[in-house]
């Protein structure tokens, strides 16, 4: 084997992961690093491989999704048509799907935000010292500010 390789643990510690973490894609299927006397060694396409499979997790591709993915990718050049647009259908699926979260969650915020203000007027108005703030705050404009003491 030419090249750099890693141990499971320095592995793990170079992408913030667990040992635990990379058995588990390991058992299913998703990666294959080689073997010298009982220890896995992993090389530099694994470390990508790897890399690739926790950044589809953390956007949400379910593991399914991903040995698909992964297996265009290493078709490459021989990736039929067929298999990209299926494989580009399944970004933009995920990203309208992360858009549509980012929106609720902005909305959630802004209600949130609008919620805790009410709370802190009620609280300002009956003469009650914020204590994020540290002094008593005044009404200006549309929000709080911290008064003068």
């Amino acid at each position: 084997m030419t090249g750099k390789t890693f141990r499971i643990s320095e592995l793990a510690d170079a992408l913030g992961t667990t040992a635990r973490t990379i058995r588990h894609y390991e058992a299913e299927g998703l990666i294959r690093p080689n073997r010298s006397g009982g220890v896995r060694l992993y090389t530099e396409r694994d470390r990508k491989r790897l890399l690739a499979i926790l950044k589809g997790v953390r956007v949400g591709f379910s593991l399914a999704t991903l040995r698909e993915l992964l297996g265009v990718r290493d078709l490459k050049s021989d990736a039929s048509t067929t298999q990209l647009t299926h494989a580009l259908a399944l970004f933009e699926d995920r990203i309208a799907d992360l858009q549509r979260q980012k929106s609720d969650i902005e909305s959630l915020l802004t209600d949130l935000h609008e919620t805790k203000s009410s709370i802190e007027l009620a609280l300002a108005g009956k003469g009650h010292r914020m204590p994020s703030l540290g002094a008593r705050p005044k009404l200006i404009g549309y929000g709080l500010q911290p008064g003068d003491e």
